[in-house]
This record gives C-alpha cells, structure tokens and sequence, in this order.
C-alpha cells in the first residue's frame, strides 16, 4: 500500500498504519484524530496534518510518531514545527525535536561520613555538593 486517504472518518482517533510503504497519507479530514503512528514508512510531505491541525483536529496532547520516513527538509524545518506550536508531540527525525534530556556529569567518588557506609558513594546528577577541605594545612 503506498496512498492512504482516510476520509468520512469523523470520530477516528486513532490510526496506525506503521510499517507500510506509504509515501502518501492523507488525514486532513479527520477532526477526532488524536494519535497517529506512521513510523517507518516513505512519508516526505506532512502538509495533511497540518492541514488536520490547522482545522482543529491533532493539537494539545496529541502525539504522532514519525520515526523512519524519509521526511524533506520542509516537513523538518516548517511542517513538524507547525504540529508542535498547536500542542502535538511528534516523535521522528526534526531538527527542533529532541528527547527530555538531563545534564550529563560524571559520577564523582566521595567518602562517606559515617562508619558502617560503603566506603565509597556516587554522587548522583543533580548532587551539586560539594566536598569541604579539612580545617589545617595540607604537607
């Protein structure tokens, strides 16, 4: 199957059509949609969901997954951002799309400092406290 139109459609909320060879999918007239999953297909135009969106259909909450489509660089650049301005969460390859990410730091050792404690803890990310040096002078 390469060409999906999905029309008269007015209460579908959901459609997966994963893992076909579509290089056309067309949703724009599906006001119910809320969850689309269209991975590893050979979409590269997204012009029917924003055209969805735009009419009220995919917007805050809703997700759609695009993950190995051969997307061009206007669905990357302008319409996957489009989706995203409207409230979508839209998982596949966009510049402007990337997961939660936490700050990377290494695990640092310190001493515990009390007896019975493994010897040595890992500072877990987020642990921005720091050793204090010991009152004296240093040989």
């Amino acid at each position: 199957m390469t060409n999906l139109h999905v029309s008269g459609c007015a209460s579908l909320s959901s459609l997966d059509c994963s893992s076909n060879q579509l290089a056309i999918l067309d949703v724009s007239t599906c006001p119910s949609l809320a969850s689309l999953n269209c991975s590893t297909n050979l979409l590269t135009d997204l012009s029917s969901f924003v055209a969805n969106a735009c009419s009220g259909g995919l917007g805050l909450n809703d997700t759609v997954y695009l993950q190995d489509n051969p997307l061009s660089e206007f669905a990357r650049t302008n319409q996957i951002p489009s989706l995203q301005s409207r409230g979508v969460t839209v998982y596949g390859p966009s510049p402007t799309w990337a997961p939660p990410r936490r700050p990377c730091r290494p695990s640092v050792p310190r001493r515990c400092p009390s007896p019975g404690v493994p010897a040595l803890v890992l500072d877990e990310p987020g642990d921005d406290e720091e050793e204090e040096e010991p009152d004296g002078e240093i040989d």
